[in-house]
């Protein structure tokens, strides 16, 4: 998935090879498979282009050519920010899917299910976005792909340091032998700890974040206040 994602320029040969040329075409494929927009780089950075030209356009039309160069400002840099805001919540819902998830896995291994098994019960029983990864993990593997590489693919997609223990632990049990269902369990209560933590620190501190978010918009929102 990642490498089509990186190498789909059929339709806009051209703008890939820009974008390859300037190195933001891998870069950009990523963050889109992260944030699992269906989108290729050359796409989405046509979009962009296309929304910037118009939002200045917009605000030359119905104010001037101030606010047309902050409209598109605004209107390149809020699909990268949108990106960046999705590829994190969705890391972060599968974060906290995992202790759950890592549970089921663990009592699917000590019931006598192997572990490509115990991933499909993972695929059909928990919800998307862990449903999405683990049955692409599961197409992989039907496909030929080794397991181990299979999970250090869906790790890279997620980018999440709990992820790639749990990745890390399968990986070192392939090759070593082991206990994994203890392992697993182990890793579970760990995660689930770290997520209750830092959920409290979320909830101590959401004041303190929110004052600060307003106070560096008010400048802003004050500048182009007083513009109008």
């Amino acid at each position: 998935t990642q490498t089509a994602a990186i190498k789909d320029g059929s339709r806009f040969p051209r703008l890939n090879r820009l974008l390859s040329g300037y190195g933001m075409g891998e870069k950009l494929a990523k963050d889109l498979m992260r944030a699992d927009v269906p989108l290729t780089a050359a796409e989405f950075a046509l979009i962009t282009f296309i929304l910037t030209i118009a939002a200045f356009f917009l605000g030359l039309w119905r104010l001037n050519a101030i606010a047309g160069v902050l409209l598109a400002c605004a209107a390149m840099f809020g699909p990268v920010m949108y990106l960046k805001f999705k590829r994190a919540r969705r890391s972060a819902a599968f974060v906290a899917q995992l202790p759950d998830l890592l549970t089921l896995l663990v009592g699917s291994l000590r019931a006598g299910y192997g572990l490509s098994q115990a991933i499909e019960l993972v695929a059909r029983e928990v919800a998307e976005p862990a449903s999405k990864e683990f049955a692409r993990v599961v197409r992989a593997t039907g496909l030929g792909l080794p397991l181990q590489r299979a999970l250090e693919g869906m790790a890279d997609r997620i980018d999440s340091d709990d992820l790639d223990l749990m990745v890390t632990a399968i990986n070192v049990q392939y090759e070593m032998g082991g206990n994994l269902s203890a392992v697993l369990d182990t890793i579970s209560d760990t995660i689930r700890q770290r997520v209750r933590v830092l959920r409290e620190v979320s909830a101590l501190t959401a004041q303190q974040r929110l004052t600060g978010t307003i106070l560096a918009l008010l400048p802003i929102g004050l500048g182009l206040t007083i513009m109008v």
